[in-house]
């Protein structure tokens, strides 16, 4: 492990605190709004090798799409490029990869099981760009390139109906960017 990195067991103990808060709103949310338990988002209705297939489908493709978009506009790229740098530099992989992996099950109960049916595809997606960029305006990129991955993810659970797809894409997707991150792909 490098100096000064953020070591595996500080990246679980984030990823664990941040899931219990997301997960934790998420059944406040979904009891007061819309009566029901995160159960029910959760229970699948297709089997479990559709769910994974597609899932993993969709992940390969964004990753594809979103590493085109890098190389091509300069200017995202330019605005994501020290964000990415600064992850590679602080975080070791291990921890990074359980951190993206594992961050997907409570972002997408939050945003798109249960902010996303509230608020619409686009305003549960803004705000979940938003909140990617830690409030702070250098981040832009990296806001808008969260925006859009979560409308992919957003449209996946809209036309499926099965928010584990959703999940399954958004943690594979984290962890081939991650992967991609650590073998130089975005330097």
């Amino acid at each position: 492990m490098g100096q000064g990195k953020i070591g595996f067991g500080k990246c679980v103990l984030l990823t664990v605190i941040s899931q219990i808060l997301m997960i934790g709103l998420a059944c406040v949310l979904m009891f007061c709004f819309r009566g029901q338990s995160i159960g029910d988002l959760l229970f699948p209705r297709r089997s479990w090798g559709e769910i994974c297939l597609y899932g993993l489908a969709v992940a390969v493709a964004a990753a594809v799409a979103v590493g085109g978009v890098y190389r091509i506009f300069s200017p995202l790229r330019r605005s994501v490029a020290p964000v990415l740098h600064s992850m590679k530099e602080e975080f070791v992989l291990p921890g990074l990869l359980f951190m993206g992996i594992g961050s997907a099950l409570g972002e997408e109960i939050l945003f798109r099981g249960v902010l996303q049916p509230l608020l619409g595809i686009f305003v549960s997606s803004f705000i979940f760009g938003l909140l990617h960029t830690g409030g702070k305006r250098a981040l832009w990129g990296y806001g808008l390139a969260a925006f859009g991955i979560g409308m992919v993810f957003a449209h996946i659970y809209q036309i499926s109906g099965e928010l584990l797809i959703s999940v399954i894409a958004h943690g594979v997707y984290n962890g081939l960017i991650i992967l991609a991150l650590f073998a130089g792909c975005f330097d």
